[in-house]
């Protein structure tokens, strides 16, 4: 995807900082298994989007790089965490373009690297050298938001075994699952960068709703064949009750609603099964309707920007919004 030199500029410096921070903090060490567990999916590659949300929202505040980047790679080793414990769980093979730790390491070394993980991010932040009232925020803000994505994930298990869940349970869930750690990223990030409270209230609400919008792409880029590493209408064939699958199923004819719930979670569902399903969801409207979603959430999030001060990492903010939307289909 095309995108502005200059906000490609940004973004890849920022992301390569994370990078180079990543290695020098997962270190290689004994047990070896476990540390070559615990360093796979994060060195595996990625965006590094939320923990470049953290830097650009400390310097949007007046706050400096340096300071952001513990708490920065603190955000990214608790998705990785997430991320980890995900894929055990939903028996996924690939990730990022490479087999999923489970499957590398087996299943009981996975699982400990996921605890590593997520005990390396609170590490991480305890050791930063911040102010200790600020260790203590941020260690605060960690330690919920894990909870929230535990509480989504067996969210989810409940999601998938209804078979009209409604929009209400959809935001909710994703709400838990990806927005959350998007607004932890800006908030965080705002918090080092010694933020006003209105500012720390602005780019939270920015990153909240960043996430939101950010799900509901991937939900299109699933029934658009261009996600990467991902089959055409894999969630379908995984049964995933997706914001485009409940629009169909509430707005469908009850024909077109047969059908569609006859193919879904079909792991074994030809592709001519799964192109019918995909055309009941582009007649029925459900995917125009979910990106118009989307382009609205992000529009609300760029609103929460215009309380915070003119400058290049703004406008990066900006851009972001721009640049998930343009991941459309």
């Amino acid at each position: 995807m095309a995108m502005n030199k200059e906000f490609d500029r940004e973004l890849k410096k920022r992301a390569t900082l994370i990078n180079q921070e990543l290695e020098k903090t997962l270190v290689i060490g004994e047990p070896k298994q476990l540390l070559d567990a615990v360093r796979w999916l994060p060195l595996a590659g990625g965006k590094r989007l939320r923990p470049v949300l953290s830097l650009l929202a400390c310097e949007a505040v007046g706050g400096r790089v340096s300071d952001a980047i513990p708490f920065a790679i603190a955000i990214e080793l608790l998705h990785n965490f997430s991320l980890v414990h995900d894929d055990i769980m939903d028996r996924a093979p690939e990730r990022r373009g490479v087999q999923t730790v489970h499957l590398r390491y087996g299943e009981p070394t996975a699982i400990l690297a996921g605890d590593a993980l997520l005990a390396k991010s609170i590490e991480v932040v305890a050791r930063s050298g911040m102010p200790p009232k600020i260790i203590a925020q941020l260690t605060y803000k960690l330690a919920k938001v894990t909870g929230s994505l535990c509480k989504g994930q067996e969210m989810g298990i409940e999601f998938e075994r209804k078979t009209e869940p409604s929009l209400e349970e959809y935001f909710g869930l994703i709400r838990r699952k990806t927005a959350t750690l998007f607004q932890l990223a800006c908030e965080g990030g705002a918090l080092v960068g010694n933020a006003s409270p209105k500012a720390l209230e602005s780019l939270s609400n920015y990153g909240l709703n960043l996430g939101l919008s950010f799900q509901i792409i991937d939900d299109c880029l699933d029934v658009s064949g261009d996600k990467t590493g991902k089959a055409k209408g894999e969630d379908i064939r995984g049964g995933q009750k997706t914001i485009i699958i409940i629009h169909a199923l509430q707005n469908a004819s009850a024909r077109d609603k047969v059908k569609l719930l006859k193919v879904l979670g079909r792991k074994n569902a030809s592709q001519k099964e799964i192109d019918t399903a995909i055309s009941i969801l582009k007649n029925t409207g459900s995917i125009d309707w979910a990106f118009k979603l989307a382009r609205e959430k992000i529009e609300k999030a760029m609103g929460f920007l215009d309380g915070v001060p003119q400058s290049t990492p703004k406008k990066v903010l900006i851009d972001l919004g721009h640049f998930i939307l343009k991941r459309k289909y």
